[in-house]
């Protein structure tokens, strides 16, 4: 009796098993035809959701600081992309460093 047992587990363990790859698979099947990707380290965007010129600064500002580049590495980076204006708002606003000012790195004021 015991081995019957042990087998109808052990069945039941790969039929479980043998589902959650299923799932997984078809998963992946769903996001490749939909052609979105999902995650953390997703790319995609609908226009609906596209950020704003000072949220993009802020999210290279982000990278910048992420990959260990110097700040006058964002003031390139924004030049590039056309996102000046945001760049400088936010630097007059003190929420970006502005690593031009005469004594190091301080906000302007």
């Amino acid at each position: 009796m015991g081995g019957i047992l042990f087998l109808f587990n052990e069945i039941v363990r790969f039929v479980l098993r043998l589902t959650l790859m299923l799932a997984e698979a078809l998963l992946h099947v769903f996001k490749s035809l939909l052609g979105r990707r999902t995650g953390p380290r997703a790319r995609w965007r609908s226009p609906a959701t596209a950020m704003t010129a000072r949220e993009r600064v802020l999210s290279i500002d982000r990278v910048r600081q992420r990959k260990g580049y110097r700040p006058g590495w964002l003031y390139y980076r924004c030049r590039e992309e056309g996102l000046l204006d945001a760049y400088e708002g936010l630097v007059a606003e003190g929420k970006i460093l502005d690593p031009t000012a005469p004594h190091g790195l301080r906000r302007r004021e």
